[in-house]
Formats: C-alpha cells, structure tokens, sequence
C-alpha cells in the first residue's frame, strides 16, 4: 500500500450479516444495542417482522435505537450523503441524510461514485458520506470465498476503487476527504 493505513483484520458483530454489520458501522454499537440484528428478524414482543427487503426497511421504528453518523453530523448542521448504505434512506429520529438513494442493486458502482462526488461539490456540499457496493460480499456468497472465480471478482473491485480514486482527483477532492475502505466481514 502506497498511501495510508491498513489494519489486519475487521472484528465483525456478531452475527455476520450485512445489515447488522453496515450498522454497526456507523453507529458503533453491536447489534444488540442498535438493534438491528439480523437481515430477516422477528420481534416477538411487537408482533413485527423485519425484511431487508421488504417495505419494512424503511420503517423508523426498527432503526432508532441508535443514531448512526449522519444524523449526529446533520444535528451539528452539517451535511451528509449515503449512496445506498444500510438504514440511510429511513428517517431516522425524523432525519434523513441530505442526500440519499435508495437501494438499487442494478446501479452500477460508477453511477453510485459520480453521485457521491456531486454531493461533496454540489450546491449543499456535504462533509460525510458513505458508499455501499455489494462486492466481494455477493460474489463471495454464490462462488464461494476459496473459488478461482473470485480472483476476477478482487481485479474488478480493484479497478473500481482506482475509478474512484481517479474521480476523487480530477475533482479536486483527492487531498480533501478522508476514504475508508472496509468490510462487513
């Protein structure tokens, strides 16, 4: 690695799921805590039933049990993006990011970074913002994480966080942001 830092390791939330993850993530709380603590729940108490994909994921009330970062940035009168991350395009506490969209799996990872970097440039700059892409998670999951396969899975990642650093530069914004690159597990 030319530029930054690298760590061994993630230390997932149990369980190892993408939602559970994702919010951990940005709220830093495991999941028993926010309370999103599986990507298909139950909630016996409430007779509720949680899907991530199902019309319930937009549902607030699943989500507040934790405030993740946009919304503590927005309450500082700041302003945030999130291109598809988990729980961003719910009103949280009443709060949506500045920007957002909506989960897309068809949106190409290229579509999802030109929206990012208008939003840091755009006419209601942002100062954080989050980007979920699917990769290598959904690959992974089909061919298996050992799979040959999965050498071409890791050179296109590759090539598409170079399209983003390339982006980041010839925006100005290179020397600007902060980018972290990480993993749900």
């Amino acid at each position: 690695m030319e530029e930054g830092v690298q760590v061994e390791q993630v230390e997932n939330t149990y369980i190892t799921k993408t939602y559970p993850n994702h919010y951990t993530l940005v709220t830093g709380l495991h999941a028993e805590t926010h309370g999103i603590v599986a990507n298909e729940m139950y909630d016996p108490i409430h007779n509720r039933s949680f899907s991530m994909e199902g019309p319930e994921v937009y549902d607030a009330w699943w989500w507040e049990e934790a405030v993740p970062l946009w919304v503590t940035n927005q309450k500082a009168g700041r302003k945030s993006g999130a291109a598809m991350w988990p729980g961003s395009d719910v009103a949280i506490g009443g709060t949506f990011p500045t920007h957002y969209m909506i989960y897309n799996a068809s949106m190409p990872f290229e579509t999802r970074v030109d929206k990012l970097i208008d939003w840091f440039s755009g006419p209601e700059a942002i100062n954080f913002g989050v980007l979920y892409w699917e990769e290598p998670d959904e690959s992974g999951h089909n061919l298996g994480p050992e799979s040959p396969l999965m050498d071409v899975v890791i050179a296109d990642i590759d090539e598409k966080l170079g399209f983003l650093r390339e982006k980041l530069k010839t925006t100005g914004l290179y020397d600007k942001v902060n980018l972290i690159v990480t993993s749900d597990h």
